[in-house]
């Protein structure tokens, strides 16, 4: 994954920490799409509303598939209230939507005042 020098969560002041290893792992062009996407949603929802001082980036094979994990230390939510609700989770619906469509699995654990992990798993095969 591309990574800026000084993106608008490191102007903020938000130190974020990638962990993306790279084994050679071939991951076809829907899910490297849906991963980016997926990712895109979680950096724009941390930016825009956990006020997080350090933020988590993590992608790793898994069982025959891959596994992205962001994670923050900001404010949190009530993550049920993520995915009802007309004003509320729209960007997190869609996501769970094209991630279940692709036989994934999209977890979203959050606490208000505890931070945030969305964690969405596709299978490569």
């Amino acid at each position: 994954m591309h990574r800026p020098a000084d993106g608008p969560l490191r102007q903020r002041g938000t130190a974020v920490h990638w962990d993306t290893p790279h084994w050679g792992i071939e991951i076809p062009a829907d899910c490297a799409s849906l991963l980016y996407q997926s990712a895109r949603e979680a950096l724009s929802n941390a930016f825009k509303y956990s006020a997080a001082s350090t933020l988590n980036i993590q992608a790793a094979a898994v069982d025959h598939g891959i596994r992205l994990v962001v994670a923050d230390d900001g404010t949190g939510f009530n993550s049920n209230l993520a995915t009802i609700g007309r004003h509320h989770g729209y960007g997190l619906r869609l996501m769970a939507v094209a991630v279940q469509e692709a036989g994934g699995a999209l977890d979203i654990s959050a606490t208000p005042g505890l931070g945030t992990t969305v964690t969405v798993t596709l299978p490569l095969d």
